[in-house]
């Protein structure tokens, strides 16, 4: 049983998320927003795996789910699928597919 001080899975995802985003690089991350902007103007749809192509490696890697979800839960993509991701390091897992709004 949950009690009033116990986070929900979701509440401790985007803590998680928020604290990952504050110990990224703010050079990295201007630059990987324009990377995002960049993939939603090409009307195309794109996973992490474009994102990660386009960047260099942040200090903490999970920066790029915190910069994904910011976009998703501020409307600017929408997830439309998954795919196997082609990152050797993810070893085919599947990531989603995104587009623009």
């Amino acid at each position: 049983m949950q009690t009033n001080h116990e986070n929900t899975a979701a509440e401790v995802r985007d803590l998680a998320l928020d604290a990952v985003d504050a110990a990224a690089p703010e050079i990295w991350k201007i630059a990987a927003k324009r990377v995002l902007c960049g993939l939603v103007a090409s009307k195309q749809a794109f996973s992490t795996d474009d994102v990660w192509a386009a960047l260099p490696q942040p200090p903490e890697p999970r920066a790029i789910g915190a910069l994904i979800m910011a976009a998703a839960k501020s409307g600017q993509i929408r997830r439309v699928g998954w795919k196997p991701s082609e990152r050797r390091a993810c070893h085919a897992r599947p990531v989603a597919i995104w587009t623009g709004q």
